[in-house]
């Protein structure tokens, strides 16, 4: 069960592409995506955006940063995530 289940709106996820259990950052956000349909996302990594995109279902239109990252390059993708216009449904 997602944490996210019931919860009031939300402004952003920030996750890690894999997760404990079995479960993925990609999975997350596809049921907030669908609970939270304004919601924005950006997924952290540290392998390359091919084999996420092969192996974890990832597309190229997420927003995503590269691991290691330093404070002021975090920062500086959360503004630009949450400075986006979200589409809307």
């Amino acid at each position: 069960m997602w944490i996210c289940q019931g919860s009031p709106e939300f402004d952003l996820l920030l996750s890690d592409v894999e997760l404990a259990c079995g479960h993925s950052g990609v999975e997350l956000a596809r049921e907030m995506g669908r609970q939270h349909p304004n919601l924005r996302v950006l997924l952290m990594s540290g392998l390359a955006m091919t084999t996420l995109q092969e192996t974890a279902g990832v597309h190229r239109d997420v927003q995503l940063i590269s691991k290691p990252f330093t404070r002021r390059a975090l920062a500086n993708r959360l503004r630009a995530v949450l400075a986006e216009t979200p589409e809307l449904p």
